[in-house]
Formats: C-alpha cells, sequence, structure tokens
C-alpha cells in the first residue's frame, strides 16, 4: 500500500499497535495522522512524537467519531485511511483479547 501523502486516522493509536501503526505511517510519509484514543494524553504523546493531531475518542460513540472524522477533514482537508484498532475482552475470566482491525479506504 502507497502510504506517501495520504491522510490518515488511526485509532487506538495511545499504545501498543496503533501508536506503533501512528509512527510507521510517519516513517512512510504519510501527509497527516490523527492519533485518536480515549487515552487523550496518550494519544498527545503519540501526536507529539509523529508531528500529527491528538482527538480524543470512545470508537462505540458514533458523535466522538462523526468528531474525528471533522477533526481530520479541518486538519488537512479529508481522509485516504481509516484504521479502527477495537479490542474487546471475550472471555473475561482468561482475558483473552480479540484485535479486529479495519481499514477503510476513500472515506
Amino acid at each position: 500500500m502507497d502510504i506517501l501523502n495520504k491522510r490518515i486516522v488511526v485509532t487506538g493509536a495511545a499504545s501498543g499497535i496503533g501508536k506503533a501503526l501512528c509512527i510507521a505511517f510517519k516513517e512512510a510519509g504519510a501527509k497527516s495522522i490523527v492519533c485518536v484514543d480515549m487515552n487523550i494524553d496518550g494519544a498527545r504523546e503519540t501526536a507529539d512524537t509523529i508531528r500529527g493531531l491528538a482527538v480524543a475518542a470512545d470508537v462505540s460513540n458514533e458523535q466522538d467519531i462523526i468528531n474525528v472524522i471533522s477533526e481530520a477533514n479541518e486538519l488537512s482537508g479529508g481522509i485516504d485511511i481509516f484504521v479502527l484498532m477495537l479490542v474487546s475482552v471475550a472471555n473475561p475470566v482468561f482475558l483473552k483479547p480479540i484485535l479486529l482491525i479495519g481499514i477503510i479506504f476513500g472515506v
């Protein structure tokens, strides 16, 4: 996938895979990256590292997602790639996380 000059949104950007994706996208030449997380301090840390924009959002909240899209549009005039990182606990006894990664092109 060509990342050069793409406008990207990454949820779960405060840590783990989301943070690593933000850094990788920056290194690959992304034009802009919006770092989204419920943990705004972590999102800001990631955004500061890559000169991106941090936005606090709960991806299960429709209004928060609308705000993320609005912020991304304001920052760079659109979104080329939207990476949705969701982690849920499928079995609270064993705490086995299920990782869902969704990438939407041409949002």
